[in-house]
Order: C-alpha cells, then structure tokens, then sequence
C-alpha cells in the first residue's frame, strides 16, 4: 500500500510491491514466489535479490522459479553486494 508502512508475510492484505531476499539453501523459491503473489496487488512487482558472494542460487534455478510461478523478468540490477531482479506478473484477467 503506498504511503503505509513495511508488513511482514503474516499481513493478510494486498501489498504494492514484495522485497524478497533470497540464499540457495533457505527453501523452495518458487514457494516464496507463489506466497509473494498472493498477496501482490495487480499490476505491482517484486524485487527478488541475491547475494552475490555465497548463497548465490544458480541463475538457471531463478529462471526456472520464475516460470513455474508466472512471473516475468522486468530488469536486473546490480546493488552492491546483491543481484537484483525485478519480477512483475501480468495482470489477472477480468
């Protein structure tokens, strides 16, 4: 919701934009998508990032977790010490 504040994944309503932060080994990432958009209101995105030193999960497996879940790859970006992806998922038919 714009202009609320940070909800963590117990929040039951629609949020505006998910920041996932993500280490191989820390579970199924497709799972942490599926739940993500869940809670995603339409037409919003999440920011999957990575380590870019250890824990590093393997592209391939990124790619495939975005697929499985439906959502497409906007943009990558490279923040300091993380790989950031930017996931949007087309809108729900009406």
């Amino acid at each position: 919701m714009i202009g609320g504040g940070l909800v963590d994944e117990g929040y039951g309503g629609d949020v505006d934009a998910v920041l996932l932060w993500w280490r191989a080994g820390e579970g199924v990432l497709a799972d942490a998508l599926l739940a993500a958009g869940a809670v995603l209101s339409e037409g919003r995105f999440v920011l999957l990032l990575n380590p870019k030193v250890g824990g590093y999960g393997r592209p391939e497996d990124i790619d495939e977790a975005v697929v499985l879940t439906g959502f497409h790859r906007a943009s990558a970006i490279e923040l300091r010490h993380w790989h950031g992806v930017l996931l949007t998922k087309p809108s729900r038919s009406r």
